[in-house]
């Protein structure tokens, strides 16, 4: 790992809501470390928390993805692994809609990752490598189908977002429930949103169409705190 030096980056990664309580148990040792291993060192508080110190952005993206997959394992990965459309190879036809709108997404992303600033290239392709060496190292433990081989468009890709069409269906049976008197949203003479026929009516709630209720409010965050 590189040493500390005044001149480096540091990225502390702090695992607010996720972070486990004690630190995790250490790596087996492996192969040679590949180059951006070696340009990053990572530090955890008695209570797990990483601490990341790096050269340069892509090294940090490696030690990132390292600390995450530690302590997130096969998760992460399923995540990368269904924003490239590939699930359906693995859990059955069933995956096969998501895949389809997923390898859309990805087409997106490869057609603007070169409009990307190259530091944000960087931690893309920082973070794929960093995936790549973690499912090395733990090629034993993990399902077969975890591949080394994913790239810094398949990371984009997991953050192109597209419509829910879970959440338009819902719209379009509500609107269909209300008949001639649908729910809608209008703005009034103070300017403000207000709604307006069926769902006013019931007092602004929906009826009850298998959607996910609204997230808790007090249920923490991830924090990255950056220091020079």
């Amino acid at each position: 790992m590189a040493p500390w030096s005044p001149h480096l980056v540091t990225l502390v990664s702090l695992l607010a809501a996720c972070a486990p309580r004690s630190a995790p148990s250490p790596t087996a040792p492996s192969a040679d470390l590949p180059p951006l291993a070696q340009q990053a060192e990572i530090r955890r508080t008695t209570s797990g928390v990483p601490h990341i110190l790096a050269d340069n952005l892509a090294a940090a993206g490696f030690a990132l993805a390292w600390v995450m997959l530690e302590d997130h394992g096969a998760g992460t990965i399923r995540g990368i692994e269904a924003a490239r459309g590939r699930l359906a190879l693995i859990e059955g036809p069933g995956r096969v809609e998501a895949d389809a709108q997923a390898l859309l997404r990805h087409r997106i992303a490869t057609r603007q990752w070169p409009a990307l600033h190259a530091d944000t290239r960087e931690m893309y392709h920082g973070f794929a490598e960093g995936m790549n060496h973690f499912i090395r190292v733990h090629a034993a433990t993990l399902p077969a189908w975890m591949t080394p081989d994913y790239t810094g468009i398949d990371v984009l890709a997991r953050e192109v977002k597209s419509p829910d069409t879970g959440m338009m269906n819902g719209f379009r049976r509500r609107l269909k429930a209300a008949g001639d008197d649908p729910p809608l949203l209008a703005v009034d003479s103070a300017g403000q949103w207000t709604r307006r026929g069926a769902m006013a009516a019931s007092g602004g709630a929906a009826p009850d169409d298998g959607e996910a209720a609204d997230p808790i409010d007090d249920v923490g965050s991830n924090a990255w705190a950056l220091a020079p």
